[in-house]
Formats: structure tokens, C-alpha cells, sequence
């Protein structure tokens, strides 16, 4: 090393930002002769009880867990090497508006057509990223097939084709989806309830939505495959990043029995 460290640029989520996701990627661009970083992330801005402390060589890390909607949170990242390390930086983001619905409606059992559940978004915006919330009660998940369909664009993204795998006999599902989660929700069965839980990577990547406009009517298809276990769609909810937003005059708002 040739000397102290650089201080790290092009920090995302930059200072002040908002819209977003529930599950961010923190990221930055080397100042060079670096060894480490050290990154926290936390909601509040003294770091207390920290969401993420870690050390790393990398120039990205992911949080750790689904962040809650609405809310603002601080992150800092701190350059290492032997010759010594930079000032912290301290960057606080909000993230996105949820729009949810709570059906609460049975899903067909042994039925391929399954259930259709929709909802329609005034609020518009051309989509960067989007991640969705699931909450569903069945006996067992492997019986189910989610799919989200964007009906104004005919966009539609298996989210998991038979929860966890078929052979996944486990009780109901509270997790977030996300492209930035690590571990697939077919391999996501827990011999606990929820069976499914946590930020999940989905099946198919959600960023086949991104560039579209967030205007205008979804729909959440859950499907049962299998006879015998039934269940019931309590809510789900659609979280997206977007850029040149607006509200329209309904703006829908977080269940609040929904937590994902």
C-alpha cells in the first residue's frame, strides 16, 4: 500500500435517496490503496443495535434482512488498510411505498386455474426494482405456484413454481421476495412455521418488470396443484423502486397484520 486509503465515491443508496427497495444492495467505487471496508447499516443514525456491522474486501454488501417500507435508515462505510483509514461516511435513504391487498380468500385446492387476486396502482413511475411480500396460509407450501402478471403490459413472472420444491410439506409463507436475496425460494423449506420465511430470491428474476411503468392493474395468481392441503391468501404486496413517480389519487397502504 502506498499510502493511506482513499476516500470511496459513487455510494448507493447516495445520500438523501428514496424509493428504495426493501432489500438493497449497499455499493460504492474504491478510492484505492484499500484493504477493507467497514459497513454498517442501521435506523437510526448513531448505529445503535446495527441491522449490519460488517468487514469486507468487497465493494458491495446486502443487507441482511427485508427493510420495513417507508421508514429512513443510515448507512456508513469506512475505508482500511495498514497505513490507516478514512473518515467514516454516513448516508441516509428512505425506502418505498407498499401496496398491498389482504384477500384472504381460500385458494382452490387441486385446482390448476388457482386463485387470481388484483390490484390496481394510480401511483405511477417507470419501475427500477421490485420486490414482493407474501403472506399465505397452507398446509402444504410445495402444492403452490405463484405467478405476478402486470396486466396493462402482459408481463408475467413465475415467482415459484412448487414453494421450496415439491416435496416441501411444510406450513405457510411470510417472506419478501427480492432479485437481491441469496437464498432461492425453492430451496427455502424450514422445518418450522412459517416453512418459507425471510428475503428469498425468487424463481424468476422480478427485474423483467423494470422499465415499466408502475401504473395500472396486477395480478397475483396462486395455484394448487395437488389434492388433500388446502389454504388461504391473506395478503401480499408489491414494492417497488421507481424513478419520475407521482401518487394518483389512491394510494394504497401497508395491512397492518401483513409483516413480511
Amino acid at each position: 500500500f502506498a499510502g493511506t486509503p482513499g476516500d470511496p465515491t459513487d455510494a448507493s443508496p447516495a445520500n438523501g435517496a428514496v424509493d428504495v427497495g426493501l432489500a438493497p444492495i449497499l455499493s460504492w467505487t474504491t478510492g484505492g490503496n484499500t484493504a477493507s471496508y467497514s459497513v454498517m447499516l442501521a435506523d437510526n443514525d448513531t448505529f445503535t443495535n446495527p441491522i449490519l456491522d460488517v468487514t469486507t474486501a468487497n465493494t458491495s454488501v446486502a443487507s441482511p434482512v427485508a427493510l420495513n417500507p417507508e421508514s429512513q435508515y443510515w448507512w456508513s462505510l469506512t475505508a482500511n488498510s495498514p497505513c490507516g483509514a478514512t473518515t467514516q461516511q454516513v448516508y441516509m435513504f428512505t425506502t418505498a411505498q407498499v401496496f398491498c391487498e389482504s384477500p384472504g380468500v381460500g385458494i382452490p385446492d387441486n385446482d390448476p386455474a388457482g386463485l387470481d387476486s388484483s390490484m390496481g396502482i394510480s401511483s405511477f413511475g417507470t419501475i427500477t426494482n421490485l420486490d414482493v411480500g407474501l403472506d399465505i396460509s397452507h398446509t402444504w407450501v410445495g402444492d403452490l405456484t405463484i405467478t405476478l402478471t402486470h396486466e396493462d403490459t402482459g408481463t408475467s413472472v413465475v415467482l415459484a413454481d412448487r414453494v421450496g420444491g415439491s416435496s416441501c410439506g411444510g406450513d405457510d409463507i411470510n417472506a419478501t421476495l427480492s432479485d437481491s436475496g441469496t437464498t432461492p425460494i425453492g430451496s427455502a423449506c424450514a422445518d418450522a412455521v412459517p416453512a418459507i420465511s425471510g428475503l428469498l430470491a425468487p424463481d424468476n428474476a422480478l427485474s423483467a418488470f423494470n422499465g415499466e411503468d408502475l401504473s395500472g392493474t396486477w395480478t397475483l395468481n396462486v395455484a394448487d396443484s395437488v389434492g388433500a392441503d388446502t389454504g388461504v391468501l391473506n395478503g401480499w404486496c408489491l414494492i417497488p423502486s421507481v424513478t419520475g413517480g407521482g401518487n394518483g389519487p389512491t394510494i394504497a397502504v401497508t395491512p397492518s397484520n401483513i409483516l413480511f
